[in-house]
């Protein structure tokens, strides 16, 4: 139809019962369950998550006020080689620092291990002090 974008005029819409294909774009459950796993297994106590039926993420929230993950963000990048996406970006009240976001669609389940890990670790340290 005129007046839509490019991208939207050449996507193929074509009816399908194949619900391999609805749910294609989406990581399987195995992802999801492998991060939840390394988070029960490795995370401090003091960060609560999210466990989703589906989806892209586990969301994250520091117990303790204080713990601004904007500001620890690149030290947290560097010393573990993962990364999040701060929470503060999903909070309209510009108050919310203390949560963060975990992406599990773009990892290996040996990867997303790894990086649990190496998060849990940092985050032990943070919570010590």
């Amino acid at each position: 139809p005129k007046g839509l974008p490019l991208a939207v005029k050449s996507m193929d819409v074509t009816p399908t019962s194949d619900a391999a294909s609805v749910s294609a774009p989406f990581p399987p459950k195995a992802k999801k369950d492998a991060m939840y796993a390394a988070i029960q297994k490795y995370m401090p106590k003091g960060i609560r998550f999210t466990n989703p039926d589906g989806g892209l993420f586990i969301f994250a929230e520091f117990q303790r006020k204080g713990i601004n993950t904007d500001d620890i963000f690149k030290d947290v990048v560097e010393k573990t080689g993962c990364a999040y996406v701060p929470g503060s970006s999903f909070f309209a009240d510009g108050k919310t620092f203390n949560t963060f976001r975990l992406n599990y669609s773009n990892a290996t389940e040996e990867q997303i291990e790894k990086g649990i890990k190496s998060l849990a670790e940092y985050f032990t340290k943070l919570l010590e002090d």
